[in-house]
């Protein structure tokens, strides 16, 4: 019983680190467009 539940918990937060990961990765594809887009990144 505490095996499984130790295991979910690990999943748990497995799968919580990845969705922030993604959410991270996201927020910077975002903002590198916005950038781009805007031409601000071209001045730095």
């Amino acid at each position: 019983m505490f095996l499984a539940e130790s295991t979910l918990r690990s999943s748990s937060t497995v799968a919580l680190m990845a969705s922030v990961l993604v959410i991270y990765v996201s927020i910077n594809k975002i903002v590198c467009t916005i950038f781009t887009s805007s031409g601000l990144l071209e001045k730095v």
